[in-house]
């Protein structure tokens, strides 16, 4: 509101006519004749009114008289400006803003007529002086880059609270994260910033959702479902199953006469987001339910009849026991209230968690364990069910085709501990799909983790399966964490065999040797050590000497001097790690690389683990003697393979791979 007045009372100072509507008893029929006839210079109505006002003109309607259209408090979609446009004379500007009662304006942009606008969503510009804007994860913390997060700003001029709302005003009011003595002003609104330094807007914070452990910003989907043609409007919200179980639910506006179907907007979304934003349902509406303030209202959106829900295909039905248990198992486990044997299993709701959960269940029901990579080649009941009547049957190749097509560079992915490629299948999905993506598995190949392995090892192992796909270079390997030392080691023998490593990236990858770890000084450390001995039980007093000294024996094999009396299996069995969950720990502490003379780019965690401060280049230097170039990204050691950090390091590799 305050930020409209503002942009009246500027119009009006230079000479404009102020004339105000009640745009909703209006109505759009009327509305086109009294915006000529009146002579209106300034148009400030609701972006979801504009949209069906813009439907109901034909192609020939002109409004010459309009100079400036002010729009605000919503989404705004490149397609709104453009059909806007068409109405409008070349004089005339469009200004999108931000801005709410407690802080006044934080963010405007002037379009002119011909001014470009580089994204679906429209930027709001950037922050207006006196305020700084900033963008908050859910823990308080700012947030840099392109990563969603809750608008905040910090200005001395905002209201002081809510008048007798002292919850309310606790809850608007967050601690600085630059000075928790100061506070910020949270509006409630979710965003982020181009790297031109400009705001997006993507809604209400009620508009970000978490569907198994996936933070999904709905309006970033609506902007992907408006770019196809045949959609005239979109919203998506989060709906609840019949289990209890979050599900996206898209609600769509077609153009008329249009014959698109479920399967055809799941088949344009999948070409243009993850799998797991893509929407569980589509329900096709005639018009969208509004407001009293003429926004869409999304409490009035029902949800679906789970019962029909179409999903990827024509329903089949189980057609022998093995398959009629099977679909039972994937309904428990999805929330489902039926689903066909030709479904697959990402397309349905189903993501790296759930599998987790899905192979337990088909474990405790057949007696039969399948790594989790099986879902990969074996997405549907009717290929699992084939697996489970011949378990010998299954692929255990260590490379895992993510996607196979396009005719570039193909490129290898080495995973993190455990060492299983379905913790890369949400990277591999968001990569440019102009070359094939493999994943190379570690975890319960052969009935062993070979992450326990030394590093030389596993990377000679590794190598012989790269070079059954790929004979001859050049080759691409990209590794994340541990798996970035198991890409350093494959890089170095394929170049002893003379062959081309084109590209090296390690993903926020520890330099060998000893880290460089912030400690506090001894008495710190014996008091915490002192107040743990406390809280323990008598009988568990023992066990925690113990564990110490094995965490002192881990530290003590990372010095040169004293690692040769050590092995790998030994520093297993002094820690009793189990395989499946922590291996690699004793490799990494015993792997000393020779010298990579190509180059390696090492794609760094923005945020560090705490008491952890180590620099890339130091450590590296040591052995790369090529060039090394950094590339940070948003997130910490464990959240950049997540949503939402997942997006920006793919950004990052895609970068790196033109």
């Amino acid at each position: 509101v305050s930020s409209s007045l503002s942009n009246i009372f500027d119009a009006l100072l230079t000479g404009a006519t102020l004339v105000l509507y009640d745009a909703n008893s209006l109505g759009t029929s009327r509305l086109a004749d009294t915006l000529n006839t009146q002579k209106i210079t300034i148009f400030i109505p609701p972006i979801e009114f504009l949209r069906n006002f813009l439907d109901s003109l034909n192609e020939n309607s002109r409004f010459n008289f309009i100079r400036m259209v002010i729009l605000g408090g919503d989404v705004l979609f490149r397609r709104d400006v453009e059909r806007l446009r068409t109405h409008l004379s070349e004089q005339a500007v469009v200004a999108h803003h931000l801005s709410s009662s407690e802080s006044g304006l934080l963010a405007r942009t002037i379009l002119n007529f011909n001014s470009p606008i580089p994204t679906d969503i429209v930027p709001l510009g950037f922050p207006v002086p006196g305020k700084e804007v900033l963008i908050l994860d859910q823990d308080g913390n700012q947030v840099l880059g392109e990563t969603p997060g809750e608008i905040a700003v910090r200005t001395e001029i905002v209201f002081q609270g809510y008048w007798r709302q002292p919850d309310l005003s606790i809850n608007k009011f967050c601690p600085d994260p630059a000075d928790p003595s100061r506070k910020v002003f949270c509006t409630g609104d979710l965003g982020y910033y181009r790297p031109d330094g400009q705001l997006v807007f993507l809604g209400r914070k009620d508009f970000r959702v978490k569907i198994r452990g996936y933070s999904i910003d709905c309006a970033s989907v609506e902007s992907e479902l408006m770019a196809e043609p045949q959609v005239k409007r979109a919203v998506v919200v989060p709906q609840l199953d019949p289990a209890g179980h979050k599900r996206l639910v898209a609600y769509v506006v077609l153009v008329s006469h249009s014959t698109y179907t479920t399967a055809d907007l799941r088949t344009f979304l999948l070409k243009r987001i993850p799998v797991y934003t893509v929407p569980t349902v589509f329900i096709f509406l005639p018009d969208l339910p509004l407001t009293s303030s003429l926004k869409v209202d999304r409490k009035a959106l029902l949800p679906p009849d789970w019962s029909q829900i179409q999903t990827t295909g024509p329903f089949v039905a189980p057609r022998d026991e093995v398959e009629r248990k099977l679909v039972s198992i994937w309904q428990d486990v999805l929330g489902l209230e039926r689903v066909s044997i030709d479904d697959a299993f990402f397309d349905i709701g189903g993501d790296s968690l759930l599998s987790l959960t899905l192979f337990l269940e088909i474990e405790k029901g057949f007696g039969v364990h399948l790594p989790l990579r099986t879902l990969i080649d074996h997405e549907t009941i009717r290929k699992i069910g084939l697996l489970l009547q011949d378990p010998q049957a299954v692929n255990l190749n260590m490379v895992v085709p993510f996607s196979t097509g396009g005719d570039g560079l193909p490129v290898f992915l080495i995973p993190t501990l455990p060492g299983d490629v379905m913790g890369l299948n949400t990277l591999a999905c968001l990569l440019d799909g102009t070359q094939p993506v493999y994943g190379l598995q570690a975890a319960g190949v052969g009935g062993e983790n070979i992450y326990k392995l030394p590093v030389e090892q596993i990377a000679e192992t590794f190598v012989k399966a790269v070079q059954q796909v790929q004979p001859h270079g050049p080759y691409c390997l990209i590794g994340g964490s541990f798996g970035g030392l198991v890409a350093y080691q494959m890089a170095i023998i394929l170049s002893g065999k003379g062959e081309t490593v084109s590209r090296l990236g390690l993903i926020d990858t520890t330099p060998p040797g000893p880290r460089r770890l912030v400690r506090p000084s001894i008495p710190v450390r014996l008091r915490v050590q002192w107040q743990n001995i406390r809280s323990l039980p008598v009988n568990k007093i023992p066990n925690y000497f113990l564990e110490r000294l094995k965490g002192h024996l881990f530290e003590l094999a990372r010095r040169k001097p004293i690692r040769k009396p050590f092995s790998v299996k030994i520093l297993e069995a002094i820690n009793e790690v189990p395989d499946v969950q922590h291996p690699g720990r004793a490799a990494h502490l015993m792997y000393t690389p020779r010298s990579y003379f190509g180059d390696v780019v090492i794609f760094r965690a923005k945020v560090r683990s705490s008491g952890q401060n180590w620099d890339p280049i130091p450590g590296w230097r040591k052995f790369i003697l090529g060039r090394i170039n950094v590339v940070e990204v948003d997130g910490d050691h464990r959240q950049v393979y997540k949503e939402p950090y997942v997006a920006g390091l793919a950004r990052a590799i895609n970068a790196f791979l033109e």
